[in-house]
């Protein structure tokens, strides 16, 4: 089966959030919409021992209207708010993560966990 024919009717149906996203320090911030399951926080210990956030988004595997598949894990910040509703806002640092690992991906969507 093509996903991509059929991930946006579904997509359109469900709830999503937008989120920033900059693939490359200093370069420009652009909205995708994904769906984003909140985690409980992860214990960080360390230099800067504490909690963080753990998230797991979904975007299309797009790279206008979401990310592309190869893009480097490294360079890429993703910019999420940190309550359901929340403002997206990249002045925030707490809204700022990148991805930490791909879970899935197809032809239609990628799925990342962000920290």
């Amino acid at each position: 089966m093509n996903t991509a024919l059929t991930v946006d009717p579904l997509f359109a149906l469900l709830p999503k959030e937008n989120i920033g996203i900059q693939e490359a320090p200093g370069g420009a911030w652009r909205t995708v919409e994904a769906f984003v399951d909140r985690k409980p926080p992860e214990e960080f210990v360390g230099g800067n021992a504490g909690d963080r956030p753990l998230f797991e988004i979904e975007v299309r595997n797009d790279p206008v209207k979401g990310i592309a598949g190869g893009f480097d894990k490294g360079q890429t910040t993703f910019c999420v708010a940190q309550r359901i509703g929340g403002t997206v806002d990249p002045n925030v640092a707490a809204n700022l993560m990148h991805c930490f690992k791909i879970l899935g991906q197809d032809e239609g969507m990628i799925r990342l966990e962000l920290r």
